[in-house]
C-alpha cells in the first residue's frame, strides 16, 4: 500500500510543478525561460557536439560495415580468397606435421658427400 501511496504523491507533485511552470511573469511563462536557460548554456552546446560526434561515427561505421559486408564478405573473389588462404593453411599444416628428414634442409644437401 505504501507504493501505491508513493506514486500518488509523485503524480501530485508533478502536476503541481506542471502548473507552478505555467504562471506568466513579463508575458512568458517559466517554462519557456526555463527552455532558453538550458538551450543557451554552455554545457548544451557540449552535448550537442557530442551528439553530433556520436551520429557521424555512427554513420561511417554503418557504410563501412556495409561497404565490407557488400564488397568483401558476400563477393564470389571472397569466396575464392578465402578457400585459396584455406588451402594454403592446410598445406602448411601437412609440411608441419610430417617428420623431417635429413635432406629437407637445402644446407643440408650441400655439404652432402657421396
Amino acid at each position: 500500500m505504501s507504493e501505491f501511496f508513493f506514486t500518488l504523491k509523485c503524480l501530485i507533485f508533478a502536476g503541481l510543478f506542471l502548473l507552478i511552470l505555467q504562471v506568466q511573469v513579463g508575458g512568458r511563462s517559466l517554462d519557456d525561460r526555463m527552455m532558453d536557460l538550458v538551450e543557451r548554456s554552455p554545457v548544451a552546446g557540449f552535448i550537442g557536439d557530442s551528439a553530433a560526434g556520436g551520429a557521424t561515427l555512427l554513420r561511417r561505421s554503418y557504410s563501412s560495415a556495409k561497404s565490407w559486408i557488400q564488397n568483401g564478405f558476400l563477393s564470389p573473389q571472397a569466396d575464392r580468397k578465402l578457400e585459396k588462404s584455406r588451402s594454403q593453411m592446410r598445406i602448411q599444416e601437412q609440411q608441419q606435421a610430417r617428420p623431417k628428414r635429413y635432406l629437407d634442409h637445402p644446407s643440408d644437401e650441400e655439404t652432402l658427400e657421396y
